[in-house]
């Protein structure tokens, strides 16, 4: 379809794109018709500055939805900042009850799809308030959707059980169907059952959302993580990596949100590392950086990887921003990362730090009833660093009994062949050299080269194994079996 001119959109006609829009996110509505959205997406926001207020208003919910929903996140976030900091202007201009209620639900699907949960959280209960106030059933649905989405995003799941069970009594009471005005409610099942390790329930989301005829790009990638993690939590890696790789490859990837795409690579390399296919995650993940708040955090997913790979200080190394992010970190990612490593310091014989790394994060586990922390990490090293936590603190055994029943459900994680790497000669002899508890000049002295071109020769060889230190490039030999 062709760009609609901003020139070919009369006050009216926007208006008009704007309150499909709204009407298309409400229970009953229809799903927004191509053109509207295009309306909605070319119009520049200087023309709704042209608009009398309420019409302003309307047409500015109307642009943050269309760009939130289709790809242009950034500019949905920039509109919804805007209409922030234009608040003290504007706080005696009075609007009706439904263009408020528009607005803050456009600002909270805004605020959240760009990774912003907290502040998609405040404008959620704002529009809360409006819908409880005027009685308005589809409202309050829509509300509620879009509170429960956000705080399971933000990690505070036990408010986003509670809100998601307030909302399928609004649906219960008026007999709805399962349709796109649940979109909000299917990221926030998804993150639900995944904190809560429920394979079936996760594989029910998928089978619903699959039911739906949704045209918002976003909507499939929730599909495919719904039906990737119920299969990883069942026990098939292997069947689980299919559905993540068709979004990430399919026709639509360029227009998902990045909180959309971070999540499903994140949670594909979540199932490599379970297959046993740490390097393959590393892989994937290069380059890719964590949203401002870590919302969708890949460190997590590399830290998962590098405990496989036995990489303790590369685990450390990959998860220091997390730590330095300090509150501004996502609630939601923080337990996971501390875990993480909590098992690196104890293997690395940091004992004081571990034991401080791990009940962080036993607490912060404790208080969102979340298990999807424990995911992927061997159990013999969660179970020594909970003992240790019951010998120091013998009034928290009950909360530990509790977490380890915890860990019973999560699937073992197939271990990493880790066959002899395949090494040029040069590298066979580095390698071989290093094993001896000689300092690099003697060890250059015995190839016969500089100590710059021996550092040049491990350099290289710690690259291929997939390590950073001549410890770990010796313990990674050592178990591949290639001093046998």
């Amino acid at each position: 379809m062709p760009a609609l001119r901003v020139e070919e959109h009369p006050a009216s006609t926007l208006v008009a794109a704007a309150s499909a829009a709204t009407a298309s996110s409400l229970y009953g509505g229809r799903e927004l018709g191509a053109r509207d959205r295009e309306r909605l997406l070319q119009t520049r926001p200087a023309r709704a500055l042209q608009l009398a207020h309420e019409d302003r208003r309307i047409a500015t919910a109307g642009m943050i939805l269309a760009r939130a929903r289709w790809g242009s996140v950034a500019e949905a976030l920039e509109l919804a900042n805007a209409v922030l900091d234009a608040g003290d202007d504007e706080r005696d201009l009075p609007l009706a009850p439904e263009t408020m209620s528009a607005l803050w639900a456009a600002m909270s699907e805004a605020f959240s799809t760009a990774a912003r949960p907290r502040q998609g959280m405040l404008c959620a209960e704002r529009l809360l308030g409006y819908a409880l106030d005027t009685g308005d059933d589809a409202w309050a649905y829509r509300a509620l959707g879009l509170l429960a989405a956000a705080a399971a995003f933000a990690g505070e799941f036990v408010l986003a059980e509670n809100t998601v069970a307030r909302a399928d009594a609004i649906a219960h009471r008026g007999g709805w169907d399962y349709s796109i005005a649940a979109y909000p409610l299917i990221a926030a099942e998804l993150l639900i059952g995944s904190a809560r390790v429920d394979a079936a329930g996760l594989a029910a989301i998928a089978q619903r959302s699959r039911d739906v005829p949704a045209q918002i790009p976003i909507w499939s990638s929730f599909t495919a993580i719904a039906e990737g993690m119920a299969l990883m939590l069942a026990g098939q890696p292997a069947r689980a990596a299919s559905p993540l790789i068709a979004v990430l490859n399919g026709a639509h990837a360029a227009m998902l949100p990045r909180i959309a795409h971070d999540f499903v690579l994140g949670t594909l390399a979540t199932v490599s590392v379970a297959r046993g296919q740490p390097q393959r995650a590393i892989t994937m993940l290069r380059d890719a950086p964590s949203d401002a708040e870590h919302t969708v955090c890949l460190n997590l997913q590399r830290a998962s990887a590098y405990l496989q790979l036995g990489d303790n200080h590369a685990v450390l190394s990959a998860t220091t921003d997390c730590v330095r992010l300090g509150e501004k970190h996502c609630l939601r990612t923080l337990p996971p990362i501390l875990l993480r490593r909590a098992v690196a310091n104890m293997r690395l014989g940091h004992q004081r730090a571990a034991d401080e790394s791990f009940a962080d994060a036993f607490h912060l586990m404790i208080a969102s009833a979340a298990a999807t922390p424990l995911l992927t990490l061997d159990r013999s090293e969660v179970e020594t660093l909970l003992t240790r936590l019951g010998e120091s603190h013998p009034d928290l055994r009950p909360s530990i009994d509790l977490v380890r029943r915890r860990t019973l459900p999560m699937p073992v994680v197939t271990p990493p062949p880790l066959l002899p790497p395949k090494l040029s000669e040069r590298e066979a002899e580095v390698a071989a050299l290093l094993r001896q508890p000689l300092p690099l000049r003697e060890l250059a002295e015995r190839l016969f080269v500089s100590q710059n071109t021996m550092k040049t020769h491990t350099q290289a060889l710690y690259r291929k194994l997939g390590v950073t230190s001549r410890v770990d490039a010796v313990s990674f030999l050592e178990r591949s079996g290639f001093y046998d």
